[in-house]
């Protein structure tokens, strides 16, 4: 490599560098940074809200069954 390719090699170089890249508009420099965490609290949350929901419906079967249970045994009491 001569000395001349060198040169414009490095003039090359150093040009690109000094190139400004476009300043990232806020909002976008937020998603980029915590997306990723507010996915992922997202989808935590939506399961949460779920398994609340499965423990609820449960809680309310059993409740309803353990009633009817009661009122079996009084009817067959009598």
């Amino acid at each position: 490599m001569t000395p001349e390719d060198e040169a414009k090699r490095r003039a090359a170089a150093l040009a690109a560098l000094q190139q400004n890249a476009p300043a990232t508009p806020p909002a976008q420099a937020f998603w980029q940074r915590n997306g990723a965490r507010i996915a992922i609290g997202a989808v935590l949350l939506l399961g949460l809200v779920l398994i609340a929901r499965a423990v609820g419906s449960f809680m309310r079967t059993s409740v309803a069954e353990t009633n009817r249970a009661e009122q079996e045994l009084r009817k067959g009491l009598r």
